[in-house]
């Protein structure tokens, strides 16, 4: 039933939007950019999309809409809240991938106004992780028992590992 009303709108938007029966250049030109963004709207099945254009194509009248029985209005509310909780899901997955791969708390909501206090804390993680690497490379070119003692350490730290 969603998908009907989808495309019944759709229809309606086509037929009244079709460039080709539009003599006048200007217009013809107004409708088949509108019919290119009917056709996105259609295809990504974004009914809003649609009852947006329908708007501005002027095909929508505000007294007609009220009259509208809750019947008839069904259909469109419940593609609209299942494009809704999409949209939903979709901001949550992006929210998650966004937090691991900054390596932020996934089970923490993201905020924006503490977000960039996550991100500098583990920005000043990282800087540390890569200065303790620099001392670090500095120690073993400077000294070789160093460098003896740390490839041991990492010998034994990889046996255990592997056990």
């Amino acid at each position: 039933m969603a998908n009907q009303s989808l495309r019944e709108v759709y229809r309606r938007l086509a037929s009244r939007l079709h460039p080709d029966r539009e003599q006048d250049p200007v217009e013809r030109a107004r409708k088949t950019a509108l019919m290119q963004r009917v056709n996105i709207a259609y295809e990504a099945s974004r009914l809003m999309e649609l009852l947006e254009l329908q708007w501005e194509a002027e095909q929508m009248d505000p007294a007609k809409l009220a009259q509208l029985s809750d019947a008839r209005l069904a259909p469109y509310n419940r593609m609209l809240e299942e494009q809704w909780n999409d949209l939903q899901r979709d901001v949550q997955a992006r929210t998650q991938a966004f937090a691991r791969e900054f390596g932020l708390d996934t089970a923490k909501r993201l905020q924006p106004a503490k977000l960039m206090a996550q991100v500098r804390e583990r920005l000043q993680q990282l800087q540390a992780g890569v200065d303790y690497l620099r001392q670090l490379l500095q120690a073993l070119e400077d000294d070789p028992d160093t460098l003896k003692q740390w490839l041991k350490h990492e010998r034994t730290w990889a046996r255990q590992r592997d056990q």
